[in-house]
């Protein structure tokens, strides 16, 4: 399938729709989306189906990488900063 150097990252928000996604991707986003989502839980059908790309260890890091972000962006909320990345630590409202 096509796709255009923006096109993957554009369909993120609505991601489970978009058929520009691999199954991995899927896996992974559906894993991210539990792990941060209030009203949603990690399932051990999510972890098995991990298992089919990612052995425990990278498991381990991938679930370490997503809390990071997870803390990253409730501190940066809280501070009203954007991440260093984007604008070298800018507040979002003056």
């Amino acid at each position: 399938m096509v796709s255009g150097p923006t096109d993957r990252v554009d369909v993120l928000e609505d991601w489970s729709q978009s058929s520009l996604l691999f199954e991995q991707e899927r896996a992974v986003l559906e894993y991210a989306e539990a792990m941060t989502d209030n009203h949603k839980h990690v399932t051990g059908g999510m972890v098995e189906g991990l298992r089919v790309w990612f052995s425990e260890d990278a498991i381990v890091e991938l679930t370490g990488l997503i809390a990071f972000q997870r803390l990253s962006s409730k501190f940066n909320c809280i501070l009203d900063m954007l991440p260093q990345v984007f604008l070298a630590g800018r507040k979002v409202r003056e």
